[in-house]
Protein backbone atom coordinates (compact mmCIF):
# COMPACT_ATOMS: atom_id res chain seq x y z
CA UNK A 1 0.00 0.00 0.00
CA UNK A 2 1.16 3.46 -0.82
CA UNK A 3 1.65 6.35 1.20
CA UNK A 4 -1.13 7.74 -0.43
CA UNK A 5 -3.60 4.73 -0.11
CA UNK A 6 -2.45 4.60 3.93
CA UNK A 7 -3.30 8.45 3.94
CA UNK A 8 -7.18 7.78 2.23
CA UNK A 9 -7.59 4.82 4.23
CA UNK A 10 -7.05 6.58 7.54
CA UNK A 11 -9.10 9.64 6.33
CA UNK A 12 -12.18 7.31 5.55
CA UNK A 13 -11.87 5.69 8.77
CA UNK A 14 -11.77 9.19 10.67
CA UNK A 15 -14.92 10.43 8.53
CA UNK A 16 -16.67 7.06 9.96
CA UNK A 17 -15.58 7.85 13.16
CA UNK A 18 -16.70 11.45 13.55
CA UNK A 19 -19.09 13.81 12.17
CA UNK A 20 -18.16 15.13 8.94
CA UNK A 21 -19.79 17.69 6.43
CA UNK A 22 -23.43 18.52 7.32
CA UNK A 23 -26.26 18.22 4.95
CA UNK A 24 -30.02 19.17 5.07
CA UNK A 25 -32.54 16.80 4.44
CA UNK A 26 -32.96 17.07 0.59
CA UNK A 27 -29.21 17.05 0.25
CA UNK A 28 -28.63 14.04 2.38
CA UNK A 29 -31.53 11.93 0.78
CA UNK A 30 -30.33 12.68 -3.36
CA UNK A 31 -26.46 11.73 -1.68
CA UNK A 32 -27.91 8.50 0.50
CA UNK A 33 -30.62 7.54 -2.31
CA UNK A 34 -33.00 7.62 1.30
CA UNK A 35 -36.08 9.41 0.89
CA UNK A 36 -36.50 12.51 2.88
CA UNK A 37 -39.77 11.11 4.61
CA UNK A 38 -37.88 8.08 5.05
CA UNK A 39 -35.09 9.71 6.52
CA UNK A 40 -37.30 11.50 8.99
CA UNK A 41 -39.42 8.85 9.74
CA UNK A 42 -35.98 6.65 11.10
CA UNK A 43 -35.00 9.63 13.55
CA UNK A 44 -38.72 10.32 14.27
CA UNK A 45 -38.91 6.69 15.42
CA UNK A 46 -35.20 6.02 16.71
CA UNK A 47 -34.40 3.97 13.84
CA UNK A 48 -31.46 6.25 13.53
CA UNK A 49 -30.65 9.59 14.31
CA UNK A 50 -28.85 11.72 12.67
CA UNK A 51 -25.26 12.86 14.62
CA UNK A 52 -27.24 16.68 13.85
CA UNK A 53 -30.60 15.80 15.25
CA UNK A 54 -30.71 18.52 17.70
CA UNK A 55 -30.03 20.60 14.95
CA UNK A 56 -32.57 23.60 13.63
CA UNK A 57 -32.84 22.55 10.87
CA UNK A 58 -31.51 18.81 11.83
CA UNK A 59 -28.81 17.56 8.96
CA UNK A 60 -27.02 14.62 8.74
CA UNK A 61 -23.38 14.23 8.28
CA UNK A 62 -21.14 11.96 6.12
CA UNK A 63 -21.09 9.32 7.95
CA UNK A 64 -24.81 9.25 8.62
CA UNK A 65 -24.96 8.94 5.13
CA UNK A 66 -23.11 5.90 4.95
CA UNK A 67 -25.01 4.40 7.76
CA UNK A 68 -28.45 5.20 6.51
CA UNK A 69 -27.31 3.41 3.31
CA UNK A 70 -25.97 0.09 5.56
CA UNK A 71 -29.57 0.00 7.14
CA UNK A 72 -31.47 0.33 4.25
CA UNK A 73 -29.43 -2.72 2.84
CA UNK A 74 -30.00 -4.16 5.63
CA UNK A 75 -33.75 -3.43 5.59
CA UNK A 76 -34.27 -4.00 1.46
CA UNK A 77 -31.61 -6.45 0.56
CA UNK A 78 -31.46 -9.24 3.15
CA UNK A 79 -34.63 -8.26 4.74
CA UNK A 80 -33.87 -7.23 8.64
CA UNK A 81 -36.63 -6.91 10.10
CA UNK A 82 -36.61 -3.00 10.98
CA UNK A 83 -35.84 -3.32 14.96
CA UNK A 84 -33.34 -5.29 14.56
CA UNK A 85 -31.45 -3.46 11.68
CA UNK A 86 -31.32 -0.60 13.55
CA UNK A 87 -29.70 -2.03 17.07
CA UNK A 88 -27.34 -3.43 14.80
CA UNK A 89 -26.70 -0.17 12.59
CA UNK A 90 -26.11 1.31 16.10
CA UNK A 91 -23.89 -1.71 16.84
CA UNK A 92 -21.98 -1.12 13.84
CA UNK A 93 -21.74 2.93 14.74
CA UNK A 94 -20.20 2.15 17.79
CA UNK A 95 -17.72 0.07 16.54
CA UNK A 96 -16.70 2.34 14.38
CA UNK A 97 -16.12 5.08 16.78
CA UNK A 98 -14.39 3.33 19.28
CA UNK A 99 -11.46 2.99 16.63
CA UNK A 100 -12.18 -0.03 15.04
CA UNK A 101 -11.58 -0.50 11.21
CA UNK A 102 -14.12 -1.98 8.48
CA UNK A 103 -13.67 -3.44 5.67
CA UNK A 104 -16.26 -5.74 4.87
CA UNK A 105 -19.63 -6.49 5.90
CA UNK A 106 -21.98 -9.67 5.36
CA UNK A 107 -25.11 -9.72 6.61
CA UNK A 108 -28.25 -12.18 6.38
CA UNK A 109 -31.65 -11.93 8.15
CA UNK A 110 -30.32 -12.88 11.99
CA UNK A 111 -26.83 -10.92 11.77
CA UNK A 112 -24.30 -8.88 10.80
CA UNK A 113 -20.52 -9.88 10.21
CA UNK A 114 -18.29 -7.12 10.93
CA UNK A 115 -14.37 -8.26 8.70
CA UNK A 116 -15.49 -11.75 9.36
CA UNK A 117 -16.56 -11.09 13.23
CA UNK A 118 -20.22 -11.80 14.10
CA UNK A 119 -22.67 -9.85 15.82
CA UNK A 120 -26.24 -10.46 16.83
Amino acid sequence: MSHDDDRSHADALHSLRHPRGRYAADRAAQLSGIPRSTLYDWQRNDVYVPDFAGGSPMAWSYRDLIFVRVLAWLRNDVKTPRPEAAARVRSLKQYVAAGNPVTLLNADRDTLAVDGNVSA
